[in-house]
Parts: structure tokens; C-alpha cells; sequence
């Protein structure tokens, strides 16, 4: 396999020469939909600890497929064999061998992170980023399109034993037009609905106006000025 097919282009996490600036031109698609008159919906799912829950059974099954045979066996022996003990009031437990999770702070550890999320699913009718994208005229149709690619997300991480934390995730939709997508849900639990989410920085509101940005962007640089000038 080629390097270059290793990673999927959806990918711009943790890539060199990828920042946030890719996903952020999701913005365009954003405003096309809008000036076509379209309704477009987006979930932003919250993964609880992603680099702890990898396992490593399974990073080395997809690690197998992707490395030739006789580069195999050094990732391997850099997760095997790793332990963890706890200390408290001066009494240490015993060792505890460590089956998930990839070092933090590692050079390693962004990498493997994303190679054992690279083959997340996608659809032909959705968009998919670190977020999922879905737009149609009908919203009930963009619905119905982000919800069965959000039904085979879930499938694939139960079967790679990544969990979404559904509280703290978001479903938002953009349009000028009248009319509500329908509410999703992953892992039988309905997605909250917001008018505005946070997504890489950079603040994103139902009406694409910028206003929640520039607003939550203004009193962050008046609570610098007033630190600043006491």
C-alpha cells in the first residue's frame, strides 16, 4: 500500500501541512448550501479520551495491514509489554499490564491515533471531517442522510471500542429557509440540538453570520485589555 493511501484526505488532524484551516473550509460548503437554498446539517461528535481507548489489538491489526511484514514487529514491541502501578500514602500496587491507549507526549502517539481512525466509514451523501455534513432542500432528507451515516459510525466504533460522549456532542443545522431537520441520534441517544457549536476554534452559528464569533472573540480581547491595564 501506497503511504500516501495510509491516511484518507478527510483527515487533517496531526498531518503536516494539514491544520484546522482544512476542516475550516468546510465554511464553504456551509454557504453554498445556503445560496442554493439548501438545508445543511452537521453533528460534531465529542470522543471521550481518544489516544486512552485505543486498543491495541486493534492498532496492530490495522498497523499489520498497512506496514510490510518485516516492519511489523517494532511498532509491536514499542506497545507490548507496557505496565502501570499506582502509589498512595506511600504504598504501591502491584503491576497492571496496560491493553489500551498510546503514550501521550510521544512522537508516536498522534500517528498511531490516526492511523486506527483512518478507515472511520464514509457516505456518498454525507461529508466527513471531524464532524459529519449532510445537505438537501428537503431537511427531513438531510436528516435521514446524516442519520445512517451516524448509524454506521456507531457500528464501527463499538466494533473498535471508541466511545462518544452523546451529552457533550452537537447537531446544528444551517439554513435561511424555513423548515427544522429532524433531530439524529448515535448510540440510541438523541444528539442535543444547538443554535451555535464551537468547532476548531472557530464558533459557528445556525445563520453562518458570524455574530456568536465576533461576540465570544470581543469580550475575549476586553478581558485582556482590562488584565492588562490593571
Amino acid at each position: 500500500m501506497n503511504p500516501q493511501d495510509w491516511i484518507p484526505n478527510h483527515q487533517a488532524e496531526f498531518r503536516q501541512a494539514h491544520s484546522t484551516v482544512q476542516q475550516c473550509h468546510h465554511i464553504t460548503d456551509i454557504n453554498k448550501a445556503m445560496e442554493n437554498q439548501q438545508h445543511f446539517t452537521a453533528t460534531y461528535l465529542d470522543v471521550s479520551q481518544e489516544f486512552d481507548k485505543i486498543c491495541h489489538t486493534g492498532l496492530l491489526f490495522k498497523i499489520k495491514r498497512i506496514l510490510p511484514s518485516s516492519c511489523f514487529n517494532l511498532p509491536k514491541s514499542y506497545l507490548n509489554e507496557r505496565y502501570f502501578e499506582t502509589k498512595f500514602n506511600g504504598e504501591t500496587s502491584s503491576l497492571f499490564h496496560i491493553h489500551s491507549g498510546v503514550p501521550q507526549g510521544s512522537i508516536l502517539g498522534p500517528l498511531q491515533y490516526v492511523l486506527y481512525t483512518s478507515d472511520l466509514p464514509t457516505s456518498k451523501e454525507t461529508t466527513l471531517g471531524t464532524a459529519t455534513f449532510a445537505n438537501h432542500e428537503d431537511p427531513t432528507i438531510a436528516s435521514l442522510n446524516l442519520q445512517e451515516h451516524l448509524n454506521i459510525i456507531e457500528k464501527w466504533l463499538k466494533k473498535w471500542k471508541i466511545k462518544v460522549n452523546e451529552s457533550k456532542s452537537s447537531h446544528l443545522q444551517f439554513t435561511l429557509r424555513k423548515g427544522h431537520c429532524p433531530a439524529v441520534n448515535i448510540n440510541q441517544t438523541i444528539i442535543p440540538q444547538t443554535e451555535a457549536v464551537k468547532y476548531l476554534g472557530v464558533h459557528f452559528d445556525c445563520r453562518s453570520n458570524w455574530k456568536e464569533h465576533i461576540t465570544r472573540k470581543r469580550k475575549q480581547i476586553d478581558l485582556k485589555q482590562n488584565r492588562a491595564a490593571g
